[in-house]
């Protein structure tokens, strides 16, 4: 019962700072990321947010797993179980290697626009950013990502969402609901 409730207090403290994981069995033919999970890996779990979606299998006898949004981008993450209570969310940048994403980035562009109404300098990632999705097919729609290219996304986005002060990132969940 103890480790039930352990479980269950790590998975709701990881949706909500937005984390899950990993097996390669999954297909998406379109539309948001899909996972079908096989044994041992019976646990699963997907994040459809505004920019993008995910979704990761996990085995629940070894692995602890979560999907969830942060500032509108889809994480899916696991870590191996150990007595350590929850996730490390100083790595949100880090993904399995096996995570299905899929990644609108025409909606992620607007972005930018509101960054810079705010004055807040994000030239450089906005840079980085059109270089990777120069490597794409834009569809107008959320796309299969690398996860090598998405980890980059993550990682710079979470960085610049880190130098935003409290009245910031509200106004940042404005805007973000406000996207269509």
């Amino acid at each position: 019962m103890k480790k039930y409730f352990f479980s269950l207090f790590v998975i709701l403290f990881l949706v909500n700072f937005a984390y899950g994981q990993n097996e390669p069995n999954y297909a998406a033919p379109g539309g948001g990321a899909t996972c079908t999970c096989t044994a041992p890996s019976t646990s699963t779990c997907t994040a459809d947010c505004l920019f993008s979606t995910c979704c990761v299998c996990w085995n629940p006898n070894t692995q602890t797993g979560a999907c969830g949004c942060y500032y509108g981008i889809a994480t899916c993450r696991t870590e191996m179980n150990s007595a350590a209570s929850t996730m490390n969310t100083s790595n949100f940048g880090n993904l399995s290697p096996h995570v299905k994403i899929k990644f609108s980035f025409e909606k992620f562009n607007l972005l930018f626009d509101f960054f810079k109404s705010k004055s807040i300098g994000v030239n450089t990632f906005e840079n980085s950013f059109g270089t990777i999705k120069s490597k794409y097919i834009l569809t107008g729609k959320k796309i299969d990502i690398s996860n090598t290219d998405f980890a980059q996304i993550l990682t710079e986005y979470s960085r610049l969402i880190d130098l935003l002060d409290t009245k910031q990132k509200n106004d940042l969940n404005i805007f973000i609901k406000s996207i269509n």
